[in-house]
């Protein structure tokens, strides 16, 4: 019974990506990728370049360091993730469905790639992020997250994966990590 739910929802996932470029979504030219979940664009309807962060998605943390002390090390996978992103996005057309800024003041949107794609979906298909609905239901992200799981792609290969927000939260002290 899981399976086929998991199935239908996928399904349902991938028929909606048709209307991509259709109306609601917006133009933009993808200037540079900081990691999985974060870039910058030039959006058609803005004088400046924006950044951009990916609705629906969570990619683990690059190592973050303020004024010359660590804030947290790199996660686990986030350099494997943040290269797919770069070879994915960067210098690509992609379409936006804008929702409204984030506390940061980066745009919250969907990311279609040329061809149709779901960006996000991508990314948590192949394992790169952990689906994020804190702000909004997303049933077709968690299904392709248990997806990535079952399958053990990507981050979920590791043999104890943790989210980027309970990352953020300390959940790497203590652990062996790198770059610390």
């Amino acid at each position: 019974m899981k399976r086929i739910t998991v199935i239908v929802l996928l399904a349902l996932a991938f028929c909606g990506q048709a209307l991509a470029a259709g109306p609601g979504y917006t133009q933009a030219t993808v200037l540079s990728v900081h990691d999985v979940d974060t870039l910058t664009a030039r959006v058609e309807g803005f004088d400046v370049a924006q950044r951009v962060r990916v609705a629906d998605i969570d990619g683990p943390e690059l190592r973050v360091e303020r004024r010359g002390k660590l804030i947290w090390p790199a996660q686990p996978w986030a350099a494997l993730a943040a290269s797919w992103a770069k070879a994915t996005l960067a210098g690509q057309t992609v379409w936006l469905w804008i929702f409204e800024p984030d506390r940061n003041g980066r745009l919250v949107c969907r990311v279609h790639l040329p061809g149709d794609v779901d960006y996000a979906l991508e990314a948590l298909r192949l394992g790169h992020a952990h689906a994020y609905n804190r702000y909004r239901p997303a049933p077709a992200y968690e299904a392709m997250e248990a997806h990535a799981r079952g399958a053990r792609a990507g981050l979920w290969s590791l043999s104890r994966p943790i989210s980027p927000e309970k990352w953020r939260r300390g959940a790497w002290r203590g652990q062996a990590v790198s770059g610390r």
